[in-house]
């Protein structure tokens, strides 16, 4: 392999280009499939058969709430000013059917869910920020206004 070929792959990719990917297949297909093998619970109840099903999921913009309730867009570089997670609300759509017929049918929240800076759940995603540096390539998580990077390890697993 040439040196210009792993200068052009770089420059193409970067080094966290694997990460970023990774986090979008996550929340894109795996947390569904999660779900989809869920599928439903069903119990029984005074002669009533209820289940519930579980559906798609849905994630909310990166945002703050106020102690005045007031919702606003957030950035990563104001995360770590205030101290607080850069996340998002990860809803799934549930219906509740008693005997065959619905009863109700909610999103409910299923809890918050850590958003990776740059990647396509990212508030900065095809937008420029002047505020933000233009030397960040993201591919890390702010946590309590501070930075948390995934370290990639390659191990051998050994079949006893």
């Amino acid at each position: 392999m040439t040196k210009q070929v792993l200068i052009d792959y770089f420059t193409k990719n970067g080094l966290i280009k694997h990460q970023i990917d990774s986090f979008n297949n996550f929340i894109k297909y795996d947390i569904q499939k999660v779900i989809d093998d869920i599928g439903q619970v069903s119990f029984n109840k005074q002669n009533d058969v209820y289940i519930v099903e579980f559906r798609k999921i849905s994630l909310t913009n990166v945002y703050h709430t106020e102690t005045t309730s007031q919702q606003f867009r957030l950035l990563p570089h104001e995360s770590r000013l205030r101290n607080v997670s850069y996340c998002s609300t990860l809803f799934v759509d549930v219906i509740i059917l008693k005997n065959g017929e619905c009863l109700e049918r909610k999103k409910c929240e299923l809890g918050k869910i850590p958003i990776m800076v740059k990647s396509m759940y990212c508030n900065l995603y095809n937008n420029i920020d002047s505020r933000e540096c233009p030397y960040d390539y993201g591919g890390y998580f702010i946590i309590s206004g501070n930075e948390k990077v995934l370290i990639s390890q390659e191990k051998m697993n050994n079949n006893e």
